[in-house]
């Protein structure tokens, strides 16, 4: 009985020595692997807020483009609305005129003119009499 319990003395007084001597090592194995992770926890963190302030200014630069197209397209709405744009295409889609104004109608010439023989179109012109305007447009397309 002796024998068992000084051998259970010597196995318990080596367990003790161990854990007193690794008990420090224990403690710094700890701490660095708790600095280890808030390093890497932290390199995550600035990669992840670089990333987002690189998604902030694009956001911005595409905010600032789309107020400039926008501020240009309620330019053309009031350009469109106002009545400078209504009388200019009055004038060139519908071929409409102020009282007192003149419309002239340039008249391209037709191949045929262009052969020998044939007569100017100013002076077909000059020959033909005062017509009123939709009785140009008439003649024009060729239905008299």
């Amino acid at each position: 009985m002796r024998q068992i319990s000084r051998i259970f003395n010597e196995i318990m007084g080596g367990v003790e020595r161990r854990f007193k001597r690794t008990t420090p090592q224990l403690a710094m194995l700890l701490l660095a692997v708790v600095g280890i992770y808030f390093v890497l926890n932290f390199g995550n963190e600035v990669v992840r807020a670089q990333v987002i302030a690189t998604q902030i200014a694009q956001t911005e630069r595409d905010t600032s483009t789309e107020q400039l197209k926008n501020a240009r397209l309620r330019e053309q709405l009031d350009y469109y609305k106002s009545d400078a744009y209504a009388e200019q295409e009055a004038r060139d889609s519908l071929n409409l005129r102020k009282p007192g104004e003149t419309i002239i109608i340039p008249i391209l010439p037709s191949p045929a003119a262009n052969q020998p023989g044939s007569s100017p179109p100013a002076a077909q012109q000059a020959a033909a009499p005062a017509q009123q305007n939709w009785q140009r447009w008439l003649n024009l397309f060729g239905k008299e």
